[in-house]
């Protein structure tokens, strides 16, 4: 049986339209590995306040509450309040000339922003005794109450409230 031959031209074309399809097919697989430019959000957490974001997922960890903090943006930037955070897109700004960042109380007001992030919290301005029943409490803290908090002891209790808001009220607050 005789084959029929193909023109050297024809056996050209095939071949390079071949390999074009080739190269098509491979380029769209390799391209399809990596993020879309949509994907692509920059996603950015302030050195200074890297710490407390791992801090605070460490705290919920240990109370069995997950984080994932991988689409989060914190960073310094100026506001009329201490902090705010944004919801939808996953953002903090802290202002670091706010009293709460000055005087110290970085984690309570990080804690507080992720708090309204990760944990859907709104301020609570409840109090028990003379002290905020949350670390979510949106008034101002003037007299400088949350290093107090601190120095008596009570991070434990504004931690432990702050994932569980039944925490049941300390003895120092009574």
């Amino acid at each position: 049986m005789k084959r029929k031959q193909h023109s050297p031209q024809r056996n050209s074309l095939y071949s390079i339209s071949g390999i074009r399809s080739v190269l098509i097919i491979f380029s769209l697989a390799l391209t399809s590995c990596f993020d879309s430019p949509m994907d692509e959000q920059i996603r950015f957490v302030e050195p200074q306040l890297k710490p407390y974001v791992d801090s605070f997922i460490e705290e919920a960890a240990a109370r069995g509450v997950s984080i994932d903090a991988s689409q989060l943006t914190i960073s310094f930037g100026t506001h009329d309040g201490a902090a705010y955070a944004v919801r939808s897109t996953n953002t903090i700004v802290v202002d670091s000339t706010s009293y709460d960042w000055v005087s110290g109380l970085r984690e309570q007001l990080v804690y507080h922003e992720l708090g309204h992030l990760y944990l859907g919290r709104e301020h609570d301005d409840d109090m028990i005794g003379n002290y905020p029943k949350s670390i979510m409490a949106g008034v101002e803290d003037p007299w400088d109450e949350g290093r107090q908090r601190q120095r008596l002891g009570m991070r434990k209790y504004y931690i432990d409230e702050l994932f569980n808001p039944d925490t049941k009220r300390p003895d120092w607050s009574l």
